[in-house]
C-alpha cells in the first residue's frame, strides 16, 4: 500500500489466489493480511474479500524513521570502511534510480 502498488479501496488477491501465484503458504498469507488489517492497511468485507484501506495517518512517516534508523548503522559501517559521502551519495542515488523511486 504504501509503494502504490495498491490504491485505496482496491480489491487485493484471495488468500488461494495470492498463495498460487507466489507460491506461499496460504497460512502465511493469511495471518499477512490479519496483520495489515491489524495495522490499518487492509479491511475486509465479509464474503468479498480484503480490500486496500486509506494510508493510516502518519504511518509513512513513521515508516520511513524506522528505515532511517535502520540503515543509520550501515552508513557508519561505511564510513569507518573509508567511503566518502560522495561515494554513499552516489549509491543512494544508483539504487533510487534503480528502482524507479527519483
Amino acid at each position: 500500500m504504501l509503494s502504490g502498488v495498491w490504491s485505496p479501496h482496491d480489491k487485493l488477491p484471495s488468500v488461494r489466489e495470492l498463495a498460487q501465484t507466489a507460491a506461499i503458504n496460504p497460512n502465511t498469507i493469511q495471518k499477512a493480511y490479519r496483520d495489515l488489517e491489524a495495522e490499518g492497511f487492509i479491511y475486509t468485507v465479509a464474503g468479498r474479500g480484503c480490500y486496500a484501506a486509506e494510508t493510516p495517518p502518519g504511518i509513512i512517516q513513521k515508516r520511513q524513521e524506522e528505515l532511517i534508523e535502520k540503515i543509520k548503522p550501515l552508513l557508519r559501517e561505511l564510513r569507518v570502511s573509508g567511503f566518502s559521502a560522495e561515494e554513499a551519495g552516489r549509491l543512494v542515488s544508483e539504487v533510487f534510480e534503480r528502482t524507479g523511486t527519483v
